[in-house]
């Protein structure tokens, strides 16, 4: 399986300047994590897939590399979110 490492600065291109404040902290908090890409055998569907080594089971796939790194953005971005939102109900 080849991996090759991106530079997750390389999917933030063209993001929504419409999304609300959090949301846009949760995009650019994004871009601090290492995405890895590895090609999918045609046994698991082809394709790529991004995992996210520091956050423990976040991933995403996608056709191309490119779509890969960009679905792992918003995996991310989720993954953030949920962590968030555990935290507000644990101090509550």
């Amino acid at each position: 399986m080849k991996k090759k490492k991106l530079d997750t600065d390389q999917f933030l291109d063209g993001v929504d300047r419409s999304m609300t404040e959090k949301e846009d902290d949760y995009r650019r908090l994004a871009g601090n994590y290492q995405v890895v890409i590895s090609d999918l055998s045609e046994e698991d569907g082809g394709g790529y897939l991004a995992s996210v080594p520091d956050l423990p089971g976040c991933m995403a796939d996608g056709e191309t590399a490119e779509e890969a790194a960009d679905e792992a953005r918003d995996a991310i971005e989720a993954y953030l979110n949920a962590l968030n939102d555990q935290e507000a109900a644990g101090s509550g």
